[in-house]
């Protein structure tokens, strides 16, 4: 698949169910708040649309995604690459989620040391823009999107989820953070973790 910024695009997240995404600079999409059955677009209007979030993505999950552009949507204008976001901090951990219970599940992630929030240039830099947050009492933790690419299957997995909830929801971070796992993230984890 070319780049092209303002590209929309479809995605099947599952069961008949699509979204749509429309391509920023290379590599980030912009997921938006609208998912049908079947690939029936009439009615929808971008510029109006809801963001789920901005998150770069691999070439693998292009290639296996099932992606189909759309030329018959316009693009929304006003999204645009956010320069905030949060960074995993060194070192790996497994953590136990749903310690206990007939669903414990061991999971392997980053970000050891919490996340911190950075600034990141259009060229990539970034600058650390405070020490690493350590908990989930911080309100920067729901203001910002981890700064990760998104890979196939996990970031399909995400945006099932997303519709489940009817909100941006992100399992990888809420698990870094500590946070009570509700029981639908299990299918998540399993995925990304096979």
């Amino acid at each position: 698949m070319v780049w092209r910024e303002g590209t929309v695009v479809s995605i099947p997240v599952g069961d008949g169910l699509f979204t749509l995404a429309q391509m920023l600079r290379s590599p980030y999409l912009c997921f938006f708040q609208v998912f049908r059955t079947g690939e029936d677009w009439t009615g929808v209007d971008l510029e109006s649309a809801p963001v789920l979030f901005v998150r770069g993505v691999t070439r693998q999950f292009l290639r296996y995604a099932a992606i189909t552009v759309r030329r018959d949507l316009a693009p929304a204008s006003a999204v645009e690459v956010p320069d905030r976001w949060l960074q995993l901090g060194p070192g790996s951990q497994v953590v136990t989620a749903w310690r206990g219970t007939p669903q414990e599940l061991p999971v392997m992630t980053l970000g050891e040391e919490g996340l911190r929030v950075i600034q990141k240039s259009a060229a990539g830099v970034a600058t650390p823009l405070g020490p690493y947050l350590v908990g989930s009492d911080h309100a920067e933790l729901d203001a910002y999107e981890l700064d990760t690419l998104g890979v196939y299957p996990e970031t399909i997995e995400r945006l099932a989820l997303c519709r489940a909830f009817g909100r941006n929801v992100d399992p990888d971070k809420d698990l870094i953070c500590g946070r009570d796992l509700p029981p639908e993230y299990r299918s998540y984890f399993v995925a990304i973790s096979s």
